[in-house]
């Protein structure tokens, strides 16, 4: 369980961002309730009002978003559990979390994108074979709005690119009844 106690820091040996939640508690006295826009880092750490450690994170797989919450089911026990009602969740942590799942949030948190497996349990075993990384907000919106440009200067006849390709694909089909 080495990746357990260094969960907790960063790829620059960092203590991560601090997530305070204050006093707030879930009905299952899980850590249930953070919601995505409280975590302003991708990855985020904190203690609840039972002194329990827990971990945030913000991945993506096949440009989906997933958020979950990992944390110490008792105060100062061993085993680990994930949570979440907000977005999807990727893991399952059933029984309580796997040295492979300890590896596996420890892998992305260093921000190494990780293919997923059989061993790290997942909620949705069609994502085996799919890589995981972090979510970087700004990053992720950047991406966005260079996708969306592109698809409205390819398709939309008032960019030129749009009436170079168009007239490319029309002299090919001239050249070839030709």
């Amino acid at each position: 369980m080495m990746y357990k106690n260094l969960l907790f820091y960063d790829s620059s040996n960092k203590s991560l961002p601090i997530l305070d939640i204050g006093n707030k508690q879930g009905f299952t006295d899980y850590i249930d309730f953070i919601e995505p826009d409280e975590v302003n880092y991708p990855v985020m750490q904190g203690t609840d009002r039972f002194r329990r450690n827990f971990i945030v994170l913000k991945m993506i797989v096949n440009k989906e978003q997933f958020f979950q919450t990992f944390f110490q089911r008792y105060t100062n026990g061993s085993g680990w559990m994930g949570c979440g009602h907000y977005g999807r969740n990727l893991i399952d942590t059933t029984g309580n979390m796997s040295d492979e799942q300890f590896k596996l949030l420890y892998d992305i948190i260093q921000e190494n994108e990780v293919k997923l497996n059989d061993n790290h349990r997942l909620i949705d075993n069609g994502l085996i074979g799919q890589n995981v990384y972090l979510y970087q907000g700004k990053k992720w919106k950047a991406v966005k709005t260079i996708e969306n440009q592109w698809f409205e200067s390819r398709w939309n006849p008032k960019y030129k690119i749009c009436h170079n390709i168009t007239w490319k694909k029309h002299q090919e089909i001239v050249n070839e009844f030709s």
